[in-house]
């Protein structure tokens, strides 16, 4: 009878003792690292958008804010287009905390402690249209063109410094006439 029981015994204690099957380590090892990789995913496409809309209200706010006056009261947007590029500068500035990075059309924003790079905006094109022609039909509009350098953040240890994700954009400003 006691021989029983210690035979018993010990099997309860060997398979308490089972060690870790490796299979499940490797699977929550891959888990953890898609997990990782779709925070950065995340990341990315919500500070996308963030500086896409920004960009956006930065050309639509220039414009508004160099209509001219004395065409106002007779619909017409007449726009001075050295005006806009200077609203448009200040507003980077100013609202978007922008500083220049190197060349001319490149501009990074840092962290609150300026540690850190979080995006760096790379401007290609800024195209201006309807400011030659103005009417009570037709308005002034901006077309920006560039690319926003997201720093990769996750594995970055292992991967070549400066190493970014690049994502394009194009925005048009959607400005109409003021009654």
């Amino acid at each position: 009878m006691i021989a029983k029981l210690r035979q018993k015994c010990q099997r309860c204690r060997s398979n308490t003792r089972a060690a870790i099957n490796p299979s499940w380590v490797v699977l929550a090892g891959v888990g953890l690292f898609l997990f990782a990789v779709g925070m950065q995913a995340v990341k990315v496409i919500v500070l996308r958008n963030d500086v896409v809309d920004e960009i956006s209200r930065a050309a639509n706010t220039a414009i508004q804010m160099s209509i001219e006056d004395e065409y106002r009261a007779d619909h017409i947007s007449k726009v001075d287009r050295s005006k806009v590029q200077q609203n448009i500068e200040a507003y980077y500035r100013d609202e978007m905390g922008l500083v220049e990075a190197g060349a001319a059309n490149k501009l990074a924003c840092y962290s609150d402690d300026g540690a850190r790079l979080r995006y760096m905006l790379e401007i290609q094109e800024t195209l201006y249209s309807g400011y030659e022609n103005v009417t009570t039909t037709t308005y002034p509009s901006i077309t920006i063109t560039g690319t926003i350098h997201v720093p990769v953040e996750v594995f970055a240890d292992f991967l070549p410094e400066g190493t970014a994700f690049k994502i394009n954009f194009s925005i048009r400003t959607r400005n109409r006439r003021i009654e």
